[in-house]
């Protein structure tokens, strides 16, 4: 897809929109000079109107999900840009949140979006916007995810309200540490799959918002580098800054914003050169990263290269150094991609929360946690509707996880006794304690991601009625209701599944000391260690789901 370019243009002297598609600058007593675009919009303060006129037909939607990655570069001059305000006003990045919510909104599918967000130095230096620590992070070259940034944080958003505030703390972050950048991208990382699917089918997509603070030397730059990117030559002098434009504009449709305000014309003329260079540009698709890429499926493909890479190496007299190291690169990459899994995801996000908060009391930052939002009656309601839903979710799942594995055990206690009795066991046989065996792990996973989710909601519940007895008094009945209902909800959900844990390993007791019986010959004279090793862990299993 060419790219697209679009001018959002503070109304001010010698700036003129003429139709929706050109600029005339005027300097002085000259003409002036026209530019065209493919959409150009005059913004007084609301970019409502030239978001869903020009931006919003060009981003992710339901039909394309999997399929399409976007990204969006705004140049501007100064401190300001379109993106977003700190006093409130509706940016591009609150309209945008709103669209990435509504994705699969009027279908059966849970969603999940995590953002991530960096700033790039002038000497080509990364720095965490999210969660300031002082870890070194670098870019890396991933077989199948592309270009990505290794020990960059990723935040899950619950709401939009939520993404929004990520981008604006981020924002925040880099005012306060007086951050010399260049630019600053925020990804946005969308997945949707279907609720209770049960073949792990699941779609991803992206947005980036990648923008820069220009100045005389940074347009130059700028500009260098992506006649670089149209002629192909990134590569034989590779810059950090020249690796992000590139993997933005060839692996994504890209649209140009142009910020013009008519304060810098120097500098903004850098701007509106560099959008007439990329407008139409058709970038080549060979960046490297897959198409319709999602983790489940990248870390099946993965297993397959390392299968028949091992293969190969395996029928060589003398294993071929090239091709161990393809292999090691290969199992590296997949040990990354186990890591953008749905539950990794949310395991990550919650250690990134937790040492997000470390991170900026210890920087004399809190500040910018504690202005955000106050708890809202409304917001502890939703959260125990969430809790609810989520409990019931899990007791299904934890039924059939059950079912599977006494179904599994089952099959797998038949093979072994025509394996014993010296009959010969058919394939299909084999066959189906295979299948049992991947359906036990599909639905284990399954359950862990729903424990997970369920740890969160809870933990979100928590702080949020904690937050609440804070605030004022209307507030704090609400917050001290909820945080007593919470409690009498928790203490029943607990007893429930301790009780289920118990009565499973009755069963599961029962089993064992048949088998143990059966094994003896169906004699009395049963190993009673065994038997008493058999009863301590059960006891330590029901022990243990008491302590979670």
């Amino acid at each position: 897809m060419p790219v697209k370019t679009i001018a959002l243009v503070k109304p001010g002297v010698g700036l003129e929109v003429i139709g929706n598609k050109t600029l005339k600058v005027s300097d002085g007593n000259k003409e002036g000079k026209t530019y065209k675009f493919d959409g150009a919009a005059e913004i007084d303060s609301d970019v409502t109107e030239a978001f869903n006129s020009f931006m919003k037909p060009f981003m992710v939607k339901d039909s394309d999900v999997g399929s399409s990655n976007n990204c969006f570069i705004s140049f501007s001059t100064g401190n300001e840009t379109f993106l977003a305000s700190l006093d409130g006003t509706t940016g591009v990045i609150n309209l945008a949140a709103d669209v990435f919510f509504g994705l699969g909104a009027s279908s059966d599918v849970e969603r999940l979006i995590s953002v991530s967000m960096l700033t790039i130095g002038h000497d080509g230096s990364l720095y965490d916007l999210l969660n300031p620590h002082k870890r070194s992070m670098k870019l890396q070259q991933h077989s199948k995810m592309g270009l990505r940034v290794q020990g960059l944080s990723q935040l899950v958003a619950q709401t939009p309200e939520d993404l929004t505030q990520l981008f604006v703390d981020g924002i925040k972050v880099m005012a306060t540490l007086q951050l010399k950048s260049l630019g600053c991208l925020f990804n946005v990382h969308i997945k949707l799959a279907p609720k209770n699917f049960k073949d792990g089918k699941m779609f991803e997509a992206s947005s980036k918002f990648l923008h820069f603070n220009l100045t005389n030397k940074d347009g130059e730059n700028v500009k260098r580098i992506i006649h670089q990117i149209k002629q192909k030559k990134v590569a034989q002098h590779p810059s950090k800054l020249g690796m992000l434009l590139e993997d933005c504009i060839v692996n994504n449709s890209t649209s140009i914003i142009a910020e013009v305000r008519g304060k810098n014309p120097a500098v903004e003329n850098w701007i509106l050169e560099i959008a007439e260079v990329l407008r139409g540009f058709q970038p080549p698709r060979d960046g490297g990263k897959v198409d319709n890429y999602n983790s489940a499926f990248a870390i099946n493909q993965l297993r397959k290269e390392i299968d028949g890479m091992r293969e190969k190496i395996f029928d060589q007299n003398v294993p071929n150094i090239d091709d161990v190291n393809r292999m090691e690169r290969l199992i590296q990459d997949l040990e990354i991609c186990k890591t953008d899994s749905w539950d990794q995801t949310i395991l990550r996000s919650i250690h990134g929360y937790h040492e997000r908060k470390i991170n900026f009391t210890d920087r004399g930052m809190a500040w910018i946690l504690d202005s955000q939002a106050q708890v809202t009656p409304e917001k502890v309601r939703g959260y125990q509707q969430q809790l609810e839903e989520l409990s019931k979710k899990f007791k299904e799942q934890r039924l059939i996880v059950d079912n599977t594995n006494r179904e599994l055990k089952s099959e797998i206690d038949s093979y072994s006794n025509q394996v014993a009795s010296g009959k010969s066991s058919a394939p299909e046989n084999a066959a189906t304690v295979q299948k049992l065996k991947e359906k036990c792990r599909t639905e284990g996973d399954q359950l862990r991601a729903i424990r997970l989710h369920l740890h969160k909601c809870r933990e979100n519940l928590r702080s949020s009625t904690a937050e609440g007895l804070d605030q004022t008094a209307g507030s704090f009945n609400v917050a001290l209701a909820s945080l007593l209902d919470d409690r009498n909800k928790l203490r029943t959900e607990n007893k429930n599944i301790v009780d289920e844990e118990m009565q499973r390993m009755e069963l599961v007791v029962k089993h064992e000391t048949a088998q143990l019986e059966a094994n003896n010959g169906g004699g009395d004279d049963v190993d009673e260690e065994k038997l008493e090793l058999i009863k301590l862990r059960a006891e330590k299993s029901v022990l243990t789901t008491q302590v979670l």
